[in-house]
């Protein structure tokens, strides 16, 4: 069917094209009121759309193509009156595969993530050779089962990636699963999974990754297992333990383990799910069980194949506690977590001005 975009899907189309920006060369560090400026004046500095914005989804056919709880690429069962822009080319023999877990109205994230660091992976000469998906699932919500704002981006972009399943934090395992297998089945070295509301600067990833064999490789940011416990769910006077379960998840987003799912009371050391880069040899023969955590679930995986011999790339200070706040810029950082989309720009503004923000050595390419 077709799907009227209202104006302000047709404001975010404009982010579509992400056209560099020039700003002034001033060194001292943007302000937090700056960074949002420079966010807005990437929407208002453009002065066209797209060619048109009639892009529809065949729901009908993607549910009846795809298996219940599988992906397919979107832009497969998307249609539009203008052909889709020509994009460069993916690389045939990536280095890196990246994944980037979302919710299909995280629309700002992702255009930040592809016009700041997601633009190295596939980006200029003396970059990542790199491919880039986003992993989403069916918006229960929208009437046609994404938003209007998914559909421009799956059309343009060609990068999303649709589990046949309704989205929910339950169903983040999947989604990461799928993205391992998509990640393993590339001819790449390693495969990334990252959050959408994370930021990752290449320039310290890579300048460990060039010096290390890409084999056995786990990380970054290792959490003791020695330092967790087990959750186990606790029921009130009239509930399951299953129900109990449920409700710790669906209302405290957070996981318990039946003894059935879990047995052993130890935790694996494991790499914080918000940004795992892991070597491809490692995600061989992968099957998360189900109704496990997916940083577990791989960790109890890696440790299975390594006996807990792997290495762990050192990519400088990973800044982690923000939970959606706004974010310091800091010298020689590997990632932040959990911060606003305006402050993807921040970062990368601040390290393309040279303004001190974690310098950029330059980018190994793989021969």
């Amino acid at each position: 069917m077709q799907l009227y975009l209202p104006p302000s899907a047709r404001l975010i189309a404009l982010l579509l094209i992400l056209i560099p920006l020039s700003f002034s060369t001033n060194l001292s560090l943007l302000s937090i009121e700056e960074a949002t400026e420079l966010s807005h004046h990437r929407i208002s500095s453009f002065t066209q759309s797209l060619p048109c914005t009639d892009v529809t989804f065949d729901l009908d056919l993607f549910k009846s193509t795809v298996p219940p709880n599988s992906p397919a690429l979107l832009s497969s069962f998307l249609k539009s009156s203008c052909p889709p822009p020509d994009l460069p080319p993916e690389p045939s023999n990536p280095t890196l595969a990246l994944g980037v877990i979302s919710k299909s109205t995280n629309v700002h994230h992702r255009l930040a993530i592809r016009g700041t660091w997601g633009s190295e992976v596939s980006g200029p000469p003396g970059g990542i050779r790199g491919v880039t998906r986003f992993w989403l699932a069916l918006d229960s919500n929208s009437p046609g089962g994404l938003p209007p704002q998914a559909l421009l981006e799956g059309w343009y972009f060609r990068d999303i990636m649709l589990i046949n399943a309704e989205d929910s934090y339950l169903l983040t395992p999947l989604k990461s699963s799928a993205l391992y297998s998509w990640g393993s089945s590339t001819s790449s070295y390693y495969t990334v999974r990252a959050n959408d509301d994370v930021y990752i600067h290449w320039p310290a990833v890579l300048s460990t990754l060039s010096t290390i064999v890409p084999s056995r490789v786990y990380g970054p940011l290792i959490i003791s297992g020695a330092s967790m416990k087990i959750p186990r769910p606790v029921p009130l006077p009239h509930e399951t333990l299953l129900s109990a379960q449920a409700r710790h998840l669906s209302d405290q987003r957070v996981w318990t383990f039946l003894v059935g799912e879990y047995p052993s009371e130890a935790v694996p050391d494991f790499a914080q799910g918000n940004f795992v880069l892991i070597s491809n040899d490692l995600l061989q023969g992968l099957r998360p069980p189900p109704g496990v955590p997916d940083d577990l679930a791989l960790a109890l995986h890696v440790h299975g194949r390594t006996g807990g011999n792997y290495r762990v790339p050192e990519m400088g200070d990973i800044a982690y506690a923000h939970e959606g706040r706004w974010v310091e810029c800091g010298s020689g950082g590997g990632g932040w977590f959990n911060i606003h989309s305006e402050y993807f720009w921040r970062l990368w503004e601040n390290r393309r001005e040279g303004r001190g923000c974690h310098p950029a050595p330059p980018l190994p390419t793989r021969g």
